[in-house]
């Protein structure tokens, strides 16, 4: 679109709105004909919906369950303790782990790292175990936060609702 400032420190104010494709082709044919832009299409104000108790409810609801699934995969993320080190579970922490592991059992030398610590050849038993620590810590936390869904979902005031959380 053709600027609309003279002065090239002068500055204009402007709203963004959303347009539907046809108001667009209309100002696009406007400025390359360089007719006078028509007066934009003001939509009608929207009337506010009525909410019922119920969908604020069910809301309230949705938005719970996803804080605690949010929680609940920052905890396997924050990790676990092994041996006296501290061993954190991004994804490609747990990537990283799977693909030791499948070097363990297959007889091949294993390098691994512990949080802040350099990597170092790790014996295939301690592999074994970091993996199974791993996927125990995984489904603790998994198994945690399905309970606090069915709990949420049990509950019938928004109150109760929002006292549920995440405290493994």
């Amino acid at each position: 679109m053709k600027s609309v400032a003279n002065n090239p420190l002068e500055y204009i104010n402007a709203d963004v709105i959303e347009i539907e494709n046809e108001e667009y082709e209309i100002l696009q044919k406007a400025v390359q004909t360089e007719k006078t832009i028509p007066e934009p299409i003001i939509p009608e104000p929207i009337p506010e919906s009525v909410v019922t108790p119920h969908e604020d409810l069910e809301y309230v609801r949705a938005m719970k369950i996803k804080e605690l699934s949010m929680d609940c995969q920052q905890a396997i993320i924050n990790g676990f303790d092994y041996n006296e080190n501290h061993y954190s579970m991004k994804i490609e922490d747990q990537i990283e782990l799977q693909f030791q592991y499948q070097n363990a059992i297959s007889n091949i030398p294993c390098e691994y790292h512990a949080d802040g610590e350099a990597y170092r050849e790790y014996s295939k038993e301690e592999i074994l175990e970091l993996y199974n620590l791993m996927n125990e810590h995984k489904r603790k936390h998994r198994v945690y936060f399905n309970v606090l869904k069915q709990e949420v979902n049990s509950l019938n005031t928004i109150e109760d609702i929002n006292n549920v959380h995440y405290e493994l």
